[in-house]
């Protein structure tokens, strides 16, 4: 194994867990509903969006209508689209592997790549791409365990969805302590309390509109020198 390997391995460490554990919720989940391993493999392989891979098992449950699947889809995954313009810059150099970097840009893939030190461009690339590759694998393996084991297995999972979200404050914890400037997390902090209290259940896309906003006025005064 590569020391660049290695060091994706470790810094992949808390999304193992985490996405192996969720992973195996949805596989079960998915497994209750009627749809064995060979569908949570599939479905985790291609698609690679795990709550949009939990409403999808209702939507197969109830066959919904595939138009009404896709906005559905869309909506929910909207962030991801700011998560790729984002990256346009950081994966400019990344060659052929730049199309399945952004297919495998998650929330944790995303947070985990603009946390790593990196020493060199050719270093970057490898990274990027081990880190990616292991989150996707992570996922596919923790739903094909889960529908193996759910015809084995009977306990109670609801709750295993606050796996992702401990996950989520380890990433934002992290990045902060290393970030010299705190401004753009308070400005993400600060607007997303806002927009769940105004927005509820439909914050996101809101929030995620405001916070880039803001951050690009943040940017320009930094680039100034008001700040």
């Amino acid at each position: 194994m590569s020391n660049i390997l290695k060091k994706a391995f470790m810094i992949n460490l808390p999304v193992m867990v985490a996405f192996i554990f969720l992973g195996i919720a949805y596989g079960m989940l998915m497994e209750s509903n009627g749809y064995g391993p060979i569908w949570s493999f599939f479905i985790s392989l291609l698609t690679f969006a795990g709550a949009a891979q939990f409403a999808m098992v209702a939507f197969l449950s109830l066959q919904v209508h595939p138009l009404s699947v896709f906005f559905i889809v869309l909506v929910l995954n909207a962030r991801h689209l700011f998560y790729g313009i984002s990256m346009l810059k950081s994966y400019q150099s990344m060659g052929k592997t730049k199309i399945y970097l952004f297919l495998g840009l998650c929330d944790e893939t995303f947070g985990l790549v603009n946390t790593v030190t990196i020493s060199n461009d050719k270093n970057k690339k490898k990274t990027y791409l081990y880190i990616t590759i292991l989150n996707h694998f992570y996922w596919v393996l923790g739903s094909t365990l889960g529908g193996l084991l759910g015809g084995l297995l009977t306990f109670e999972i609801k709750g295993l969805e606050f796996i992702l979200t401990a996950l989520f404050v380890s990433v934002f914890v992290s990045q902060f302590k290393k970030a010299q400037r705190k401004t753009p997390a308070y400005i993400g902090l600060i607007v997303s309390i806002i927009s769940l209290v105004i927005f509820k259940e439909n914050f996101i896309i809101p929030a995620m509109l405001m916070i880039i906003g803001l951050l690009l006025i943040d940017q320009k005064r930094l680039i100034k020198g008001k700040i």
